[in-house]
């Protein structure tokens, strides 16, 4: 990401159970979580020698370890580029969808992503977090624009959400 910055320093606190993750987060359906202002990232149990994050929910529930630590990490450096306060106020789609950009996958497979956004393009509860990448890939990959200009232009989601969903119909 050209908004890394080599010389900030993450703590990583990986745990040992669901049970105590749940207790760090104080919920524990999510891979792993961060706390921007400290650069702290707590991750849900993970076996690290097979590379995965395990969550205590229904399937999807496997995620890398590598690809969740990225997009913490990303989460961390857009606020430390930003600023918290700027932070707080970026859409989900930009925020989330960049740092699974980075993290270079979802938590679906393009596939079982594609298939429950045209099953029901309404409600993209399951599916949020492949829209939002897909949303993100879409600009910096296709129109080219800038990571810069991800963050600081004003897009508007349902226009390229419709733009993304039609491109992706279409291959």
């Amino acid at each position: 990401s050209p908004i890394y910055d080599r010389n900030s320093q993450q703590r990583i606190f990986i745990a040992d159970s669901h049970g105590l993750y749940k207790f760090l987060k104080l919920e524990g359906r999510s891979f792993a979580s961060t706390i921007p202002v400290l650069q702290n990232i707590k991750v849900n149990r993970s076996d690290i020698a097979n590379d995965l994050v395990l969550r205590d929910t229904d399937a999807p529930n496997k995620r890398s370890l590598s690809g969740v630590i990225a997009h913490e990490i990303t989460h961390n450096q857009i606020s430390s580029k930003y600023g918290l306060a700027r932070y707080m106020r970026i859409p989900a789609w930009k925020d989330e969808g960049y740092c699974e950009y980075v993290a270079g996958e979802t938590t679906l497979s393009y596939e079982d992503g594609l298939r429950l956004w045209k099953e029901d393009p309404v409600d993209d509860s399951k599916y949020d977090y492949f829209k939002y990448h897909q949303m993100v890939k879409y600009l910096l990959e296709e129109e080219k624009i800038s990571v810069e200009d991800l963050f600081e232009k004003n897009i508007d989601p349902k226009v390229l959400e419709a733009k993304v969903f039609k491109k992706l119909c279409q291959n």
